[in-house]
C-alpha cells in the first residue's frame, strides 16, 4: 500500500529476492542477511534509542510479541507481578489474544500490577484522532512515574505517513518499545533490550 500496486519494480524486486532467498524461518535466533541490513535501517531511522529490531509478520503480531517481552522483562526486573497492559477507551492494537484484552486504568489495577500502556500516536480505528499539544509528554511523565512501559504503536502513523518517518518522535525518549507496519517489525530501546540478555538478573 506504501509503495502502490502493481508495481514493475517491485515485482521485479521481490523476484530476485525470491530467487537468491526461497525460505527462512523466524523462530529464535536465525537470521539472514537482507532482514539484517533491514533491521540497521530501520534502527537508523527510528527515533531516540529505539535501536533493537525484529520482524513478525503483523501489527497485531508485533503487539502481541511486545506484550510477551514486557511480561519477560518485568520477571527480569524481579516485578513478575507487572502483568497488566491497558490501552486507550476505542484504541485499536489488533485483533490477537493480547492485543484484543487491553484495557484498564493504572490506578483501577495498581501500578504494581501494571506492565505497559500501548497508544497510538494518532488514534486510527477508533477515529482517527490527533491528540492535543503536550498529550505525549503528559502521558510518558504518568508512565515514568508509575515503572510503566509506554508503548507507541505505529500500525497506521509509521513510515512517513503523516510526515514524519514515525509519528512518535516526540515521545520516543520516554517511549522503550514501539511496533510498526507494514512489514510488521517490533523495535526496543538500548535501555530495555539489556534485560534480555543471559547477563541480566535473573528473576
Amino acid at each position: 500500500m506504501n509503495i502502490g500496486y502493481g508495481r514493475n519494480e517491485m515485482a521485479e524486486a521481490i523476484a530476485k529476492q525470491a530467487l537468491k532467498l526461497p525460505f527462512y524461518n523466524t523462530f529464535v535466533d536465525t537470521r539472514n542477511p537482507p532482514a539484517a541490513e533491514l533491521a540497521a535501517k530501520v534502527a537508523r531511522l527510528a527515533p531516540g534509542d529505539l535501536d533493537h529490531v525484529f520482524f513478525t509478520t503483523s501489527g497485531s503480531e508485533s503487539n502481541d510479541t511486545a506484550g510477551r517481552l514486557i511480561h519477560f522483562y518485568n520477571a527480569r526486573r524481579g516485578k513478575p507481578h507487572k502483568k497488566h497492559m491497558i490501552a486507550r477507551k476505542d484504541g485499536y492494537h489488533g485483533s490477537t489474544y493480547i492485543a484484543m484484552s487491553l484495557t484498564g486504568k493504572i490506578l483501577e489495577l495498581g501500578p504494581e500490577n501494571v506492565a505497559a500502556f500501548f497508544a497510538e500516536p494518532i488514534c486510527g480505528a477508533g477515529g482517527v484522532i490527533v491528540p492535543p499539544p503536550g498529550y505525549h509528554a503528559r502521558v510518558a511523565e504518568v508512565c515514568r512515574r508509575h515503572d510503566v512501559l509506554l508503548v507507541s504503536d505505529e500500525v497506521v502513523t509509521g513510515f512517513g505517513r503523516v510526515g514524519a518517518m514515525f509519528a512518535s518522535k516526540d515521545v520516543s525518549a520516554s517511549s522503550p518499545t514501539s511496533s510498526c507496519a507494514p512489514w510488521a517489525s517490533r523495535r526496543a530501546t538500548s535501555r530495555s533490550a539489556p534485560q534480555f540478555t543471559p547477563a541480566a538478573s535473573t528473576r
